[in-house]
């Protein structure tokens, strides 16, 4: 059997890739004046990031639940890291 064949055998194989989606919106306190949000999308079809910055608490949680109860962000879970 030559490279070839083995490669068309291969790829002819049926393949599962169990994907676990991730639909979270983070909220993280990098320091004392310093908090990031951010939305991370990993499914099937997409993987997509986008992050904002904060200088308070008050303001990363507000936008972070804001983000969470518009409707395309139907699914997603709030995660809150380093408040204290």
């Amino acid at each position: 059997m030559n490279r070839q064949e083995v490669k068309q055998m291969w790829l002819s194989l049926p393949h599962s890739n169990p994907v676990n989606e991730i639909k979270l919106i983070k909220v993280e306190k990098l320091s004392d004046k310093h908090w990031y949000v951010e939305r991370i999308t990993d499914t099937k079809d997409l993987y997509s990031t986008s992050g904002t910055n904060f200088n308070n608490m008050k303001e990363a949680i507000d936008f972070a639940h804001k983000l969470k109860s518009n409707s395309t962000h139907e699914g997603y879970e709030l995660f809150i890291h380093g408040a204290t």
